[in-house]
């Protein structure tokens, strides 16, 4: 510094010489020296307008505190108040302004992501409040990376629902041929959120090859493993069959076909399953069934013969003798034949009957 400048005379020879440089390298849009008092000493570059009103206020506040703000009126504008002393006095607060426009840029080249800022209508709403502004947004926002896609794309996701606030859960859309998540980020500043908006076709494509991959695998195993229990169960099942179809044969009294057709165990094992008992009961019952069934046709054949003969004899007995001599008296009347009729009578004599009988007879009987 020359001798005798002050902090303003100085300020205006470094802006002057260096004040480009600032833009370029810093993306320093403006720099302002406000007095204690709250008067702009030093505005660059010449058409600068100053410090908002909410920044003169912090600085009337607070003037020897270093201050951060965030603005969008309509521009987004961040602005950094730094108090200044100059030969041991406060001489007042260097305000440097850069555009938010240029953050979203390097945010944008540092993830890939793209970010458009929103404001709410009162900065005292809280962020649910503004979820109808989201619905309408289009290009009215105050700062947005790659408007010619971000835009329509949070115009077609705001006709779907974006997310009202920070703890929303983040939307997947397709737009264009691609998918693009979008989350919320909210209080950057009183009254300023942000949607950040990230290209997640490659994770979507991944996700949806996993699933059909998933999916294909899922049949294929299902495939592969109903092949092979058909494999270990052909022979059970086969059994089966064969006595299902076998089980008939047992209500038509075909014994002897049934056993034929019982399936018979070709395995070399000495262990039986379920269905070695199966077959092994239904033999037992069809050899049951037999001899009871031909014990009910000797029994049936011997209630036959009792109706015709008499037990003690093996003749026809008197019912079967009638009807006999009916038929043959019958044919005789018919034929004109004669015959003659020779009747004994059986009858049973005990033992001292049979003495006194034979007792009584004459000697010459």
């Amino acid at each position: 510094a020359e001798q005798g400048d002050d902090l303003s005379a100085h300020l205006d020879r470094v802006l002057a010489r260096h004040g480009a440089m600032l833009d370029l390298e810093w993306d320093i849009r403006s720099v302002s020296l406000i007095a204690p008092s709250g008067d702009v000493l030093v505005a660059w570059p010449e058409l600068d307008a100053g410090v908002p009103p909410e920044l003169a206020q912090q600085l009337r506040l607070a003037p020897e505190e270093t201050t951060a703000m965030l603005l969008c009126r309509p521009d987004c504008l961040q602005y950094l108040a730094v108090p200044k002393l100059w030969k041991g006095e406060y001489a007042g607060a260097l305000v440097l302004t850069r555009s938010l426009a240029d953050s979203l840029l390097a945010f944008h080249a540092l993830t890939g992501a793209d970010v458009a800022v929103l404001t709410d209508i009162d900065p005292n709403q809280p962020p649910a409040h503004t979820h109808r502004a989201l619905n309408a947004l289009a290009s009215a926002v105050p700062a947005i990376t790659h408007p010619d896609l971000t835009a329509p794309l949070l115009a077609r996701a705001g006709a779907l629902g974006l997310p009202a606030s920070e703890g929303d859960e983040a939307v997947v859309i397709p737009f264009d041929g691609e998918w693009y998540q979008i989350f919320r980020l909210d209080r950057l500043a009183p009254g300023v959120h942000a949607l950040v908006v990230n290209l997640v076709t490659p994770q979507q494509e991944a996700i949806r090859d996993a699933t059909r991959n998933s999916a294909l695998i899922g049949i294929l195993g299902l495939f592969l493993s109903e092949t092979l229990l058909l494999v270990v169960l052909r022979t059970p099942v086969s059994r089966i069959r064969r006595l299902v179809s076998a089980l008939p044969l047992l209500a038509e009294n075909r014994f002897d076909e049934l056993r034929e057709r019982l399936p018979v165990r070709t395995s070399g094992t000495a262990s039986t399953d379920e269905i070695d008992v199966m077959v092994n009961t239904v033999g037992r019952l069809t050899d049951r069934m037999a001899t009871l069934q031909a014990d009910r046709e000797e029994a049936e054949s011997r209630l036959v013969w009792l109706a015709d003969h008499d037990p003690l004899t093996h003749l026809f007995n008197r019912r079967r003798f009638s009807e006999e001599f009916a038929r043959v008296l019958d044919l005789a009347s018919r034929y004109d034949h004669t015959g003659a009729l020779l009747f004994l009578s059986l009858i049973h004599i005990s033992e001292p009957t049979r003495q006194v009988l034979v007792s009584r007879m004459p000697s010459s009987a």
